[in-house]
């Protein structure tokens, strides 16, 4: 990965540390980043994305610059190997994707979906997985506007997919000698 690309996920990860406690309940064991103890097992994971100061023009064409929730999955404490993302890109173009995904190991993502959700002038996107009942379920909530925002009032997009694992694994862990 490039310097530029670490660069731009540390710069989302620090609005989201900033920004996420602000409109929703900090005292989840994981929030847009915020890690309480090394590793906690969740039923759910919020995180807050703004892409609303962003130039999207100055984003190479045919790349993006994408926020998202990464969580494994496990039974307890132990992980299976799974990977859970729920991910936002801006394209070039100052359209917003969606696009939430699934995978084992180094394979390619098994269960993926796409579609557009929304501009780079959206006041926020908030992305959240729970998992539950032999599902994950992905929810995107775009707010268009502020008044939107203020009431509360979001476009929903959802996408969900079977699963055999129990929870969500947040944190550092050695798993088949990988962290």
């Amino acid at each position: 990965m490039g310097k530029k690309m670490v660069l731009a996920f540390a710069l989302i990860i620090a609005a989201l540390l900033v920004l996420a406690p602000l409109r929703v309940d900090a005292d989840q064991p994981y929030m847009g980043g915020y890690l309480k103890r090394s590793v906690v097992t969740s039923n759910m994971v919020l995180v807050d994305v703004n892409y609303q100061e962003t130039k999207a023009s100055q984003i190479p064409d045919g790349k993006s610059l994408g926020g998202v929730a990464s969580v494994a999955g496990g039974d307890g404490f132990t992980p299976s190997g799974w990977i859970y993302q729920n991910g936002v890109s801006l394209l070039h173009n100052n359209d917003v994707i969606w696009a939430p995904q699934a995978w084992e190991g180094d394979d390619e993502p098994e269960e993926y979906h796409q579609e557009w959700a929304g501009e780079a002038d959206y006041v926020a996107f908030y992305e959240r997985m729970d998992i539950g009942s032999s599902r994950v379920v992905y929810t995107l909530y775009a707010y268009s506007d502020f008044w939107h925002w203020d009431h509360d009032y979001p476009e929903t997009h959802t996408w969900n997919h079977s699963t055999a694992d129990n929870n969500f694994l947040v944190g550092r862990q050695s798993h088949s000698g990988n962290w």
